[in-house]
């Protein structure tokens, strides 16, 4: 269902989200690389870093990528943005304890 809804795979999400940005929750994405352009990047590079590695040509040879999106994502540091979308799994939340409650 997450391939068919966003284009990327679960374990991509932490990374198309941070591409993506979200304005509500004032994470930074990359200019100029909405949802459909990071899931045409995702699908051909598979990460960030491997978007990064990437050369100019490779990236622009995806569909829908140009000059302006590339010169963005050579800008732009993913590192907050990555950080402030990836799930803390390591909270001590008890989820039973949780459920009693409500």
């Amino acid at each position: 269902e997450c391939l068919d809804k966003y284009g990327a795979r679960p374990d991509q999400m932490t990374d198309f989200l941070a591409l993506v940005g979200d304005a509500a929750d004032n994470i930074q994405g990359c200019p100029s690389c909405g949802p459909g352009r990071a899931a045409s990047l995702l699908e051909r590079f598979d990460t960030i870093a491997g978007i990064q590695a990437a050369t100019d040509d490779e990236i622009l040879s995806i569909s829908g990528v140009g000059k302006k999106t590339l010169d963005c994502l050579r800008a732009w540091d993913p590192t907050m943005a990555l950080k402030l979308v990836q799930l803390i799994t390591d909270a001590p939340v008890v989820l039973d304890e949780l459920l009693e409650v409500a």
